[in-house]
């Protein structure tokens, strides 16, 4: 896996800030990196789109669970002689939505972004007033690197193998059904995983998981921690 650039903020606030940064200068390189009026306005609908959720939106649900909260406190252990409405969900008025957009707004943000960089009139300074450009994370160290994997039981009385990408292709998952023999369960390139195999009926037995990365079709770093789990059939 190659270093990467971290130039996107890992605080909502300093998302927003950021979004609206890129949102607002990128119109004066449109010339210089050759773009169409209409690739710009797409991008600028998808940043639009984007810190209004952040802010707006979000802001909004917040108060309503918080809402939500108090409600179900009252009802359980308040007091009093008349019926009490739950609250409703209600955008505020202000400022207006903008225009809705297709899902995966933040992945043709990045896409964008990369071509960007491509671009003949790029540089330095232009990656820099936008925003792109950020502090080099080091590839991981495949001494070190492994998934954290957890085995939890989902409707059906299945194991899910829950996982997390962070980059790599996917994972190949090994299983232990309790004979002390690790064999192939899957590749899986989006988390998570449900092994579908349940013990036989009126049995009961210890499965143990383990995972490892894949880079392309090959495997990368260690294998996880063993993840160990009861399973009833």
């Amino acid at each position: 896996m190659p270093t990467t650039n971290s130039y996107y903020p890992s605080r909502i606030g300093d998302q927003m800030v950021w979004l609206r940064n890129f949102r607002n200068k990128l119109p004066n390189y449109q010339a210089a990196l050759g773009y169409e009026a209409d690739d710009i306005t797409a991008i600028q609908a998808d940043c639009d789109r984007q810190v209004w959720l952040l802010e707006t939106f979000q802001e909004a649900a917040q108060s309503f669970a918080q809402a939500v909260t108090a409600h179900i406190r009252l009802l359980q252990n308040g007091t009093g002689n008349a019926l009490v409405a739950p609250p409703a969900f209600t955008l505020p008025a202000a400022p207006v939505p903008p225009a809705n957009v297709l899902p995966g707004a933040f992945k043709r943000l990045t896409t964008f972004i990369r071509n960007l960089k491509t671009r003949p009139g790029y540089g330095a300074s232009i990656g820099q007033d936008l925003g792109v450009v950020g502090a080099e994370q080091p590839a991981p160290d495949a001494q070190t690197t492994k998934p954290a994997i957890k085995a939890v039981l989902v409707t059906g009385g299945h194991v899910e193998i829950q996982w997390k990408k962070l980059g790599f292709t996917g994972v190949r998952i090994e299983v232990d059904r309790g004979n002390g023999q690790w064999a192939f369960l899957a590749i899986d390139t989006e988390p998570h995983y449900v092994d579908t195999l349940t013990p036989a009926p009126g049995t009961a037995a210890v499965w143990k998981y383990r995972a490892i990365y894949l880079q392309g079709d090959q495997p990368f770093g260690q294998w996880s921690d063993t993840a160990t789990i009861a399973v009833q059939g």
